[in-house]
């Protein structure tokens, strides 16, 4: 019955911090908790039936199990879809290197199972306790993801604010011309309900582009039938924090209109936090994404929102970090 309880008050909670913060990452953790514990209690009752609580029990075992080995083996395969597909950069190895990390950390520590348990042994096993609190976190992540990335905003007038990124030889590559579809798809359907309203393409020239992004964007706009009085470029914009807050002073002169914010699926979530910083109230709507580019992106985007937060995040690693070293010297005091 208390879990039960616990996991009504935690999708009750949820919900509450949907309609308050939506696209929040503690929105994400919250609701992860109501499933686990959603789970707990399946798991409790369906353990209490003969044989049948056997085989539970070893259909969760074994899934713990491959879930442990396939997360690091898919990062790997990931890593090289990447550095194939996007070339032999740092951020494309993001997840390719994450992976060997996990296996190396792994393979360590069974094989010093069986020896005698000394300092830097604790100090592995407090690493894996951290791994295990942020990869905690990134389903957090990932289930507001996923969330956010299901809402629908209802036709009306708008003010669609598309995020840049970067171009290629000058011309919106898939990425970006996904963020426009998206867009585009918008406001035909608050056109085709009597609305009208604006698409403002955002994002000023790259050290490495010929041209400003919004003026690309425009481009692609009008070639997919979008007329130049809808349009509103913002060419200046270098981060997404400036995209969204020179694109809401460009229509401040315009009719008040609501305020959507159009980005990579990925990217959804850090650019509802940069909206609530910035005191925006915006709905984000997160357009498709190649799946190969997916991990990488999402990771990511995972590592800038927790830089978003320093010292809590970096409170936290530390004092699980801590916990192997801790062990280890209540061990000698014994």
């Amino acid at each position: 019955m208390t879990g039960v309880l616990i996991t009504l008050v935690l999708l009750v909670g949820y919900a509450l911090l949907a309609r308050w913060r939506p696209g929040a990452w503690t929105n994400g953790l919250v609701l992860l908790c109501a499933v686990l514990a959603g789970a707990w209690v399946v798991f409790r009752q369906l353990v209490g039936i003969p044989v049948l609580g056997s085989v539970v029990v070893l259909v969760v075992a074994v899934a713990a199990a491959l879930g442990m080995l396939a997360l690091p083996v898919l990062l790997i395969a990931n890593g090289i879809t990447m550095a194939r597909k996007e070339g032999l950069r740092p951020a494309n190895m993001l997840s390719g290197l994450l992976g060997v990390a996990i296996v190396v950390l792994m393979t360590w520590l069974a094989v010093s199972l069986g020896q005698q348990l000394t300092g830097p042994l604790y100090l592995g096993f407090g690493a894996l306790l951290a791994v295990g609190w942020l990869s905690f976190g990134f389903l957090g992540f990932l289930a507001s993801g996923v969330a956010l990335g299901r809402r629908r905003c209802a036709p009306g007038p708008h003010h669609l604010v598309v995020l840049g990124a970067g171009l290629i030889n000058g011309r919106v590559p898939r990425l970006l011309g996904g963020r426009l579809d998206r867009a585009v798809d918008q406001w035909r359907a608050d056109r085709a309900a009597g609305y009208e309203s604006l698409i403002i393409p955002s994002g000023g020239q790259g050290s490495d582009e010929s041209r400003a992004e919004g003026d690309a964007m425009a481009e692609y706009l009008s070639e997919h039938g979008v007329p130049a009085g809808a349009i509103r470029i913002e060419d200046s914009a270098s981060t997404t924090a400036e995209n969204l807050r020179f694109s809401t002073e460009l229509v401040t002169a315009e009719e008040p209109a609501g305020l959507v914010v159009v980005t990579s699926s990925y990217h959804a979530v850090r650019a509802a936090d940069l909206c609530r910083r910035q005191r925006l109230q915006a709905q984000v709507l997160g357009a498709g994404t190649a799946r190969y580019f997916m991990p990488s992106a999402l990771l990511r985007e995972y590592v800038a929102l927790l830089a978003v937060h320093p010292w809590l995040n970096a409170v936290m690693v530390i004092l699980i970090l801590a916990s192997g070293p801790l062990a280890w010297w209540l061990s000698t005091m014994v």
